[in-house]
């Protein structure tokens, strides 16, 4: 009896230190969402109602979108974005240029396939003075097109603040699984 007991109060304390260490808020679904859509470039791609659009990051951003603050608030990290890109006028002597990872200039071959398209992707980790940044990317070459959707994540090192005021660290798959589950959205017109 006494083992029962010991065993079914650790499994209690358990569960219950399991519930402190969830996120403060799970990810918003793709129920409530915004769709958006680029008819020159003939694609669209839907997301939360949650994250907001932001003026053009770079001319060539077709859509820039923050994260909502439930991703951000109170903790490391500071800026959260998913990026869509077409580039124009390359030719298929030119298409490795999309498909060439652009902080190595090594060529992509992890694919993935979304919306009968193969996209290649890759993951960039890069730190400096304190500050981190992670990459991710999904990149096709389609009809003369290089298409990109990119995650960008900028945050502090968590080491590097006051013990005493020091932020929780942000949830990196959380952020994650929300940028992939925009990203599977992403349907080509035909």
């Amino acid at each position: 009896m006494t083992k029962h007991f010991h065993l079914g109060l650790i499994l209690a304390n358990i569960f219950l230190l399991g519930l402190g260490c969830r996120p403060q808020q799970q990810p918003q679904s793709l129920a409530s969402q915004k769709t958006y859509t680029n008819t020159q470039f003939g694609y669209e791609i839907s997301y939360p109602q949650t994250f907001s659009e932001l003026n053009a990051m770079s001319e060539a951003a077709d859509l820039a979108l923050n994260f909502p603050a439930a991703y951000t608030e109170g903790t490391n990290l500071g800026e959260a974005h998913i990026i869509t890109t077409a580039h124009v006028g390359l030719t298929s002597s030119t298409a490795p240029k999309c498909l060439t990872n652009p902080y190595t200039g090594v060529l992509l071959t992890q694919t993935v396939m979304q919306g009968g398209e193969k996209f290649y992707t890759y993951d960039i980790d890069d730190a400096g003075a304190g500050q981190r940044y992670f990459y991710r990317a999904y990149q096709t070459f389609r009809a003369n097109v290089c298409y990109t959707v990119l995650l960008q994540l900028h945050s502090s090192a968590i080491e590097n603040f006051d013990e005493a005021q020091r932020p929780r660290a942000y949830d990196h798959g959380a952020v994650l699984a929300a940028f992939d589950k925009i990203f599977t959205t992403l349907t080509f017109q035909k």
